[in-house]
């Protein structure tokens, strides 16, 4: 058994939620994104779905067409804490589990190695979901060739594929709708008449994250580039925890740094005496008035030497805005084996050192936040502002070597601002060029715009007209 496997929960939210009220189960009963009247439906039982409600209606309009209808919100939070369950579940009939990103309920497992220990592949699945029902979940298990493969396969039935041909096949011809997407691009993929994964495949890749949002994005891409790589999953994760109450309540941000560095020596004694390395370290500080603040850090690589975790510390309680007195602290960390590369004696010197800058961007997010890291990615669109996008960096890439550029042709550069601001006055503008008349998202009914670049002074500003406000706007300036 030397083939990717897929665990598919079914309908992970709503099994959550009837785990949670065995009660509702011969009721209808729907997953909601928020407890409100214009909340939507996320998921559905077969009870509710009989009854007329559907995913994407408002919870509003769902009451009205079954007004027995049980609903509540599952949160991220309750979603993650089952999920680190299956995981420690799954480790126990597989040496390594992968979390899909952007399915949760989904993993991949690798059974190599478990010949011994089962007489064929359906013994093993058999195995897997007598477990997974043990614990109150419903699955499908897909022994494929590939990761898109297998994953397709778990979305419908539980299956094995005979050879990688079979798998393809199968796999192109899906139905589109067991792709993880909204109702929302579900409904706009089946106006353009998308019906099967190779129809959505065929798509142009550029116009995937504007039509359809960056989650469609994601599926694209994993369905579009999917190889058969090694499985990413990390050793199981140990949970330590380091608590104190003060005294008296401390204010003096110093006297907490000393409190929580004392809190950080203990849980890293801890991880060595485990042979474990740190991982992700969160900090809960509780105040006088009882409030919780959470401060989450994560090094560049798994680490357990002091002074990258001190230095990390220190940068984000320099920034610590407290509003009262702390009068308990609690570390809870995360833990795992050693990567490979750790345990290596020598490393190989390089001119550039990735690691270096890794480290770097860490000591940024512990400073500014975990979201102040990103790379710019270029977008299809019309429009300038929306050419481009900030998404997070969570591995730097070294840059390919390009050809020599043409420095004579680089004069001007266009410098965009974050938000464009009303022109209040164009009496002292002089024409530069333009108009240049952009459209926007027609099938969204966005107005034109129509760009110019005008003199200001010795300055070139770039500005537009919205023909739908009636309002000329700064777009930038030309340097």
């Amino acid at each position: 058994m030397v083939r990717p496997a897929c665990l598919s929960i079914v309908q992970f939210p709503l099994q959550i939620l009837l785990n949670a009220n065995p009660e509702w189960s011969s009721n209808a009963v729907a997953v909601v994104s928020e407890d409100k009247p214009l909340g939507l439906i996320l998921e559905t039982n077969r009870v509710a779905r009989e009854a007329g409600v559907q995913r994407g209606m408002r919870y509003s309009v769902a009451l009205t067409v079954c007004p027995a209808l049980q609903a509540d919100v599952v949160g991220s939070d309750a979603v993650q804490q089952q999920i680190d369950e299956c995981i420690t579940l799954l480790y126990r009939y597989t040496p390594h589990v992968e979390e899909c990103s952007f399915d949760p309920g989904t993993f991949w497992l690798d059974a190599r190695g478990l010949e011994s220990l089962y007489r064929s592949v359906e013994q093993w699945v058999g195995a897997l979901r007598s477990a997974m029902e043990g614990i109150g979940y419903f699955c499908r298990i897909c022994v494929g060739f590939s990761r898109f493969g297998s994953y397709a396969g778990a979305k419908s039935a539980t299956r094995l594929f005979r050879s990688s041909a079979q798998e393809r096949r199968w796999a192109q011809s899906a139905a589109v709708s067991l792709l993880p997407f909204t109702p929302k691009v579900q409904q706009r993929l089946a106006q353009l008449g998308i019906a099967t994964v190779a129809e959505f495949c065929a798509l142009p890749r550029e116009g995937i994250r504007s039509r359809f949002g960056a989650e469609a994005d994601t599926v694209y891409r994993f369905a579009v580039e999917d190889d058969i790589v090694p499985l990413q999953g990390s050793a199981p994760l140990s949970e330590l925890t380091s608590t104190t109450r003060p005294a008296a309540p401390i204010r003096d941000r110093t006297l907490l740094l000393a409190e929580i560095e004392s809190l950080l020596l203990d849980v890293l004694s801890q991880t060595v005496a485990a042979g474990l390395y740190l991982q992700q370290l969160c900090i809960e500080l509780t105040f006088e008035d009882q409030t919780l603040q959470r401060e989450v850090l994560r090094p560049a690589a798994a680490s357990r030497d002091a002074a990258v975790w001190l230095r990390l510390l220190r940068l984000r309680i320099e920034e610590l805005s407290a509003s009262s007195g702390v009068s308990r602290l609690a570390l809870n960390a995360e833990a795992a084996a050693a990567p490979a590369s750790q345990n290596e004696l020598f490393s190989a010197a390089v001119k550039r050192d990735p690691a270096a800058a890794a480290g770097a961007f860490a000591r940024l997010r512990a400073r500014f936040g975990n979201g102040v890291v990103c790379r710019v990615v270029l977008q299809q669109e019309h429009r300038p502002d929306r050419q481009f996008a900030l998404l997070p960096l969570d591995r730097l890439q070294l840059p390919a070597v390009r050809a020599e550029v043409n420095q004579q042709r680089l004069q001007l550069v266009r410098r965009i601002y974050d938000n464009a601001s009303e022109l209040p006055c164009r009496d002292r503008l002089r024409p530069a060029a333009g108009p240049f008349i952009v459209a926007g998202r027609w099938w969204e009914q966005e107005s034109e715009r129509h760009y110019y670049y005008a003199y200001h002074g010795k300055r070139i500003v770039w500005l537009y007209y919205d023909s739908e406000t009636d309002l000329w706007m700064l777009q930038g300036t030309v340097e």
